[in-house]
């Protein structure tokens, strides 16, 4: 067995929206990266850089800073939806990284879905 062809880091998870009372699936659809595609890594490294240059440039950084960061990963994760005959705000959204991100900070049930889909390593693993 080839232990590097067991994760595909690279391949997208369908991750089916549940309601996050009833937990039925409500015909949305993310495709999610995985927390470990390179995408997600550049990401990541861009950010930890950007925040020690402000270090030392003196600057504080605010939990707000933060969770910009982590709403901006999150929206990284999102390769693409389908939102089938649903709706956002009273039209099928667009997707474009500042409307993802728009979803992912004003619904905290996606966006924790869509964080724990791409966190999860079996969804990336070949079978």
């Amino acid at each position: 067995m080839d232990l590097s062809k067991i994760v595909s880091y690279e391949t997208t998870f369908p991750l089916k929206l549940r309601h996050p009372k009833t937990s039925e699936e409500i015909g949305v659809t993310f495709h999610i990266r995985s927390e470990s595609s390179d995408i997600v890594k550049r990401l990541v490294r861009q950010q930890l850089d950007d925040n020690a240059a402000r270090a030392a440039q003196g600057e504080k950084l605010r939990a707000s800073d933060f969770e910009k960061q982590e709403i901006a990963r999150a929206a990284a994760f999102v390769a693409s939806w389908d939102w089938g005959t649903n709706l956002y705000k009273g039209k099928a959204p667009e997707f474009t990284p500042a409307i993802v991100e728009s979803v992912l900070t004003e619904q905290d049930w996606i966006f924790a879905q869509t964080v724990a889909a791409a966190k999860r390593i079996g969804n990336f693993t070949k079978e």
